[in-house]
């Protein structure tokens, strides 16, 4: 990336940068969007940020379902893993003519996506004679 910081502002310009718009950085953003090179084309994006898993839900899908399902199986963590990534997380897309499965990968669901995807892997359990202690 490549930086270079604005004399008059003090502000680090880059080629590309990401940032959250929140309610403290709001007059800095607006700030290096006045302060971009006059005769230069940009593109800004606005997007609505849905956060991403926390810590402790990625402790409940390790270290509790996906291991309480481990165990009743005889399977690993790991498989058990992409058993229900495949199960839950995957569509069948037309690329280049060809039907091609395509698993998301649960690092990239948004929050409500993935309580959603915790729900399933509880339901299955359920069906399944699991118990979980939640």
């Amino acid at each position: 990336m490549e930086e270079n910081i604005n004399q008059k502002t003090g502000i680090k310009n880059f080629k590309k940068r990401e940032m959250i718009l929140t309610d403290t950085n709001r007059n800095l953003i607006t700030s290096i969007i006045q302060n971009l090179t006059k005769g230069s084309d940009y593109r800004i994006t606005v997007d609505i940020n849905k956060g991403k898993r926390s810590l402790p839900q990625n402790n409940l899908l390790f270290g509790h379902l996906y291991k309480l399902c481990a165990d009743y199986t005889g399977h690993t963590v790991d498989e058990m893993h992409e058993y229900f990534k495949l199960e839950f997380l995957s569509e069948v897309r037309n690329i280049m003519g060809k039907d091609v499965r395509v698993v998301k990968s649960t690092t990239k669901l948004s929050v409500q996506e993935f309580n959603e995807y915790v729900e399933k892997i509880i339901n299955f359990g359920k069906s399944n004679g699991i118990k979980f202690d939640l």
